[in-house]
Formats: structure tokens, C-alpha cells, sequence
């Protein structure tokens, strides 16, 4: 009997095959499958990859191949394939439906023509999967530890790592680390055993179909974990720009001369950085002010102790942008950061 003999599909198993993936690639599925959801509106004209309906458990406990899903997809009036084969799509790109999370999250409906675009500038805003690494964690026993108190326990033993999800029930779960500007993946180390209270924990990375399995199960749940974050951190920051708008409105005095707030002492210091040349030497009131800003900068001894004078000039490593520099009496010249001294007086300010 030859190959294709012995893999030919009967016409029930073509159509079961053509079911099972319609439903993966419908509306019913796609609405709450995070996964899927975000591989198709990632692709411009809608594909999903097949290799990726080759690692679901269905498909997999089944042994059916790319071939016998090949099959199953041709035969569909709803799904097709594109011209490799190795991809499969909803009909002619059809729209795809409005995830229930993101449903949840708005307050306003709005036009379904428009989530594809927002998911995909909030992709472009935070990065793709691939500046996220997921952990597994286990236990051999259950524990009825609150997840918190692992989440915080294990925090403080990475203090180095940008932890943003984590989850735990019973005996496992996972931890959901954000990479840094410019880390990369091989640099990242982390803690891989650990104990809270009488409860040891095994940590392990997520990789091949433990990973895909992960963004399958808990892709939604991750992305509303962290869009709360999001929103609880930006509430954060609008509470202190208020609380500093209501103290920063305390006069400021330098160079024998009162500054009624720090937002004119701000613009006083951007003045002088285009009121003078090139290397220039500061003079008379100017000279005061910029003296008096600078004894708030945190290295202010070190910096003046051989000062000369202190010129305007551009800056070394931006050339597009000018500051202040310390010349000491060799000549040499040392910057200073005014934005930072501004910085140390407005903390100055909110602690008294």
C-alpha cells in the first residue's frame, strides 16, 4: 500500500477537521481567545500560521498534520488558506469580532473597525511578546499562601527585574517579567528557588508550548492585570502633579532675588541658556542666580572646588542642546545638570 494510501482521510474526518478549525478561526472563539486574537490582527492580511493550530491539544492529541489541516481547510466555504499553504484565515479577512476584554474596558462602545487599530498602536507602544518573559511556578504542595504575598516575597529577591503580572492557585502559576530599555533576554537572571513561610517554590522559564499555552489561557487575563497597573501608576502620578502644583507655589530665592514659583525659576534658567554665547562667561545677577541653583545640586562641594567661572556652551554628547559648565582654574571644564538642581529644590519644597 503506498504513503498516500495509508494517510488518506475519510470525508468525516475532513470535515471534522474543517470544523475544529472554523471554530478556533470564529467569532465565538476569538472573542475571548487572547492568543489567536492577537496573532490574526497582528498579520495585515489576517493570517494565523498553522503551526500554531498544530501545538492546541485537540488538534495534537488527534496526530493530524499540517497536511490532513490542509485538507480539512479547503474543503471550508468560511476559512482559507493562503498561497504557501502554510497559513489559514477567516474568508476574504472577514472583520474580526471585539475581544470581550477590551468590551469590558471601554465605557463608550465603539466601532468595531477600530480595535484592530488600537490593539495594534498599544502593540507598538508597549513592544510584542518577545520583551516579556514568562515564568512558571510551582509548588508540591497545595498552599493556601494569598498570591500577593508570593508576588511581593519574590519581588524583593529580584529587585533588579521589572515584575509587572503574576498568578498563583493551588499548587501553580506564573510570573510575567517586562524587559528594560535595551536588555535582552540571555542577560536577564533571576531567583529559581525560594521559600515563603514553610513553602518552597521552583521557578522555570516558559518555553515552546508551555509558553504558547500560557498567552492561550491567561493571554487576556495578563493584559487586564497590567492595563490595571497601568491605570493605577498613571493615577499615581496625576495625585502627585497635583500635590506639587498645590506646594510648588512657595517662592524660591536665588540670587538675592524671590522667585514667586518654581515654574518661573524654570523659565529664568531656560533664558539664560539662550541668553548667552558660546562659551561665554556668566556675569553680575545671572552669575547669583546660577550660583545659588547650583548649591542644590547633590555633588555641589566636588563640582566647586576649584571653580573660576561658569560659561554657557552646547553640549558634548547633544549637540543640539546647551548647559551650563564649571570652568576651574586649569581651564577645564565640568558640567552640571540644572534640571537635576531643580529637581532637588521641588523635593525640598514637598518635604517641608
Amino acid at each position: 500500500m503506498s504513503t498516500k494510501e495509508e494517510k488518506k482521510l475519510s470525508q468525516d474526518t475532513i470535515l471534522e477537521i474543517q470544523k475544529q478549525i472554523e471554530y478556533y478561526l470564529s467569532d465565538a472563539n476569538l472573542e475571548k481567545d487572547y492568543f489567536f486574537y492577537d496573532k490574526i490582527s497582528s498579520s495585515p492580511e489576517g493570517y494565523l500560521d498553522l503551526k500554531y493550530l498544530l501545538k492546541c491539544n485537540k488538534i495534537k492529541n488527534k496526530g493530524w498534520t499540517k497536511e490532513d489541516l490542509q485538507k480539512g481547510i479547503e474543503s471550508s466555504k468560511l476559512i482559507e488558506l493562503d498561497e504557501t499553504g502554510d497559513k489559514v484565515r477567516r474568508r476574504n479577512n472577514a472583520e474580526l469580532p471585539e475581544l470581550l476584554l477590551l468590551a469590558k474596558k471601554r465605557k463608550n462602545e465603539k466601532p468595531k473597525k477600530d480595535i484592530k487599530k488600537e490593539e495594534n498602536k498599544k502593540d507598538e507602544e508597549k513592544g510584542d511578546k518577545s520583551d516579556k518573559i514568562i515564568l512558571k511556578i510551582t509548588c508540591k504542595k497545595k498552599t493556601d499562601l494569598l498570591w500577593k504575598k508570593i508576588f511581593d516575597e519574590y519581588k524583593k529577591l529580584n529587585p533588579d527585574l521589572n515584575i509587572e503580572y503574576g498568578r498563583f492557585k493551588e499548587t501553580e502559576g506564573h510570573i510575567g517579567i517586562l524587559l528594560k530599555k535595551d536588555q535582552k533576554i540571555e542577560d536577564v537572571k533571576y531567583v529559581d528557588k525560594f521559600k515563603v513561610d514553610s513553602t518552597e517554590f521552583k521557578i522555570e522559564k516558559c518555553e515552546g508550548d508551555d509558553l504558547i499555552n500560557f498567552w492561550k489561557d491567561h493571554g487576556s487575563h495578563y493584559e487586564y492585570c497590567v492595563s490595571l497597573r497601568e491605570k493605577h501608576n498613571k493615577a499615581k502620578e496625576i495625585n502627585k502633579a497635583k500635590k506639587n502644583k498645590k506646594y510648588l507655589n512657595k517662592p524660591v530665592v536665588l540670587g538675592k532675588k524671590e522667585y514667586s514659583n518654581i515654574d518661573i525659576v524654570k523659565s529664568q534658567t531656560k533664558k539664560l541658556l539662550n541668553k548667552y554665547k558660546d562659551n561665554e562667561k556668566l556675569e553680575g545677577e545671572d552669575k547669583d542666580f546660577i550660583l545659588d541653583l547650583l548649591k542644590y545640586h547633590h555633588n555641589y562641594d566636588e563640582k566647586v572646588k576649584d571653580m573660576d567661572y561658569i560659561v554657557v556652551a552646547p553640549n558634548e554628547q547633544h549637540k543640539y542642546s546647551r548647559c551650563f559648565y564649571i570652568v576651574d582654574k586649569n581651564g577645564r571644564k565640568i558640567d552640571f545638570s540644572s534640571k537635576k538642581c531643580i529637581e532637588n529644590i521641588i523635593e525640598k519644597i514637598n518635604k517641608e
